[in-house]
């Protein structure tokens, strides 16, 4: 595995589809329950704050802004200085 290989690795969770909001998406709330249990440390949170100006108008698919708010979050996970790397 990556891990075992010392490689980092990250486990992005999944953004809602249309910005369901708190009141659908059960199976990705679901899902990302299970990864950030499976994964803790190691994951990008990619379901909050994503709301319907990330998607296009079939509410499914995600827009320029959507991709760039998940960059945003990458950078901002990748950026962290990793303890005893001379930072």
């Amino acid at each position: 595995t990556a891990e075992a290989a010392g490689i980092a690795f990250y486990v992005a969770t999944t953004p809602p589809l249309g910005s369901c909001g708190e009141s659908g998406c059960t199976s990705i709330r679901a899902t990302n329950d299970l990864l950030r249990a499976s994964f803790a440390g190691r994951f990008r949170e990619s379901f909050d704050g994503f709301t319907s100006e990330h998607f296009h108008p079939d509410r499914l698919h995600l827009n320029d802004a959507g991709p760039g708010l998940r960059a945003e979050r990458a950078f901002d996970l990748l950026a962290i200085p990793v303890a005893g790397d001379g930072s």
